[in-house]
């Protein structure tokens, strides 16, 4: 199989986007020094090849994906991020059924500090979710109410 590199963890602050969930219109993403377009203004250039598994800093096909975003809403929206991400979450389970856990996880200890965790059956269910009409409602509506957010993806080894 053709094997590609590709960056796992972006970090933005507030008015940044990052890729995945609530930051997936990017300007394109960069593959061996190339720029492929995301979803936004890219220009003409190739679409970016699916990538899906994580072998040694490599991607294959047909492994399970999960992330974790670390996200510090910004004050007095907590309850707002809440109730976006309960509907979001009935429009993924009505209409992504690659998608095997998506959580909001809120912290004990921080004001406004919660945790995304999501796992997707493999690349191409995540690739589903950040394209999705759902997707393209909610998560700029999140963005604007997040403070920070740290995004990291990882493969499925043990399932």
């Amino acid at each position: 199989p053709t094997f590609y590199n590709r960056p796992q963890r972006q970090q933005t602050e507030a008015g940044q986007q990052e890729r995945g969930g609530f930051g997936d219109e990017l300007e394109g993403e960069v593959v061996h020094g190339k720029l492929f377009p995301g979803n936004a203004k890219a220009g003409n250039l190739p679409a970016a090849p699916t990538l899906t598994s994580r072998l040694d800093g490599l991607y294959s096909e047909g492994i399970m994906v999960g992330g974790f975003k670390i996200v510090q809403v910004k004050k007095g929206h907590e309850a707002e991020l809440e109730r976006l991400f309960a509907e979001l979450r009935a429009e993924m389970r009505a209409h992504e059924p690659g998608c095997l856990l998506y959580s909001l996880l809120k912290s004990r200890a921080k004001p406004g500090a919660y945790i995304v965790h999501e796992q997707y059956r493999d690349q191409a269910a995540l690739d589903a979710h950040q394209k999705s009409a759902h997707g393209a409602k909610y998560f700029p509506r999140m963005r604007a109410i997040i403070e920070k957010i740290d995004v990291e993806y990882f493969d499925g080894v043990v399932d």
